[in-house]
């Protein structure tokens, strides 16, 4: 209106128009779903990434990416080469944002805000990486910077990529019979529990270009994608219930139970436990 010099509006000053162009918000329904986005060969280096997320759930996988073994003594093919590697991530865990980095066996933990994400509320993060450092940062107020430890010149951050968003690429997560090489490192909890993301992502970018996550779901055939309205729906335990005395907790368009204090287990702690250990355990009570 301003530009257009529209009657209701006075202009002071000098006016420019700069439009971007901004991708379609894609929601996860299923803490299955992910998108890798590309192979880092696509660019020459790679640096920065950012993305706008919403949610109520109490964990989910943002971004991870792994990258290139640092240890040279560990064989190919050993079960140890998933710790060894360098490894970055992005997740919420129990509502607070975390990243996890791993230089091959400088595993550590980084808090990112002391505020508590999964609320329902939309919130941006950019992440700019690179072999020395990380930059992160939350709402555009809050900016964390991750100094690597580079006494010895091999403790620098080689992500091979690809960046996978909002879940785990099935390969990462493949039976002790396949390539250990490609396996997810242990100590990334999300990844190894099954906590993909489930909510919203909208305005994903990398190296400054925004990336259509529709396009790159549709080359990998993933389920539980959509382009659907970005907001959450209330009450969502009012549509359904847990059994066997679990707990019901409300959360992105889906409830579900928390049958940590039950003996069942299951989508609605509908699935009994298997008691061997605990008969074990109640026979060595007894004879002691």
């Amino acid at each position: 209106m301003a530009l257009n010099e529209h009657k209701q509006v006075n202009r002071v000053g000098t006016m420019h128009k700069d439009c971007s162009k901004i991708m379609d918000p894609v929601t996860f329904s299923s803490s299955d779903s992910y998108i890798p986005i590309l192979n880092w060969t696509d660019y020459p280096k790679f640096y920065s990434f950012s993305l706008e997320f919403q949610t109520n759930e109490r964990n989910g996988i943002l971004a991870y990416i792994l990258g290139a073994q640092n240890d040279a003594t560990v064989p190919a093919n050993s079960s140890l080469v998933s710790l060894s590697r360098d490894f970055f991530s992005l997740e919420i865990h129990d509502k607070f944002l975390n990243a996890y980095i791993n230089l091959g066996s400088k595993y550590s933990r980084h808090e990112i805000t002391n505020e508590r994400v999964s609320s329902g509320r939309s919130h941006q993060v950019s992440v700019v990486l690179n072999p020395m450092q990380a930059i992160i940062r939350f709402d555009q107020s809050e900016e964390k910077i991750i100094n690597f430890d580079n006494a010895n010149n091999n403790d620098k951050l080689d992500l091979v990529g690809p960046l996978v968003i909002g879940g785990i690429y099935p390969s990462h997560v493949a039976p002790p019979s396949a390539n250990p090489s490609l396996r997810l490192p242990p100590y990334f909890y999300s990844g190894m529990l099954g906590h993909g993301f489930v909510g919203c992502i909208q305005d994903v970018e990398v190296n400054g270009h925004y990336v259509n996550l529709t396009h790159f779901a549709a080359l990998e055939g993933v389920s539980g994608i959509s382009t659907e309205i970005c907001a959450p729906m209330p009450d969502q335990c009012d549509l359904g219930n847990c059994l066997n005395e679990g707990v019901c907790l409300d959360g992105w368009n889906r409830f579900y139970c928390d049958c940590s204090s039950t003996g069942f287990n299951g989508p609605t702690c509908n699935q009994r436990k298997s008691c061997f250990r605990c008969i074990y355990f109640h026979s060595f009570v007894e004879k002691k």
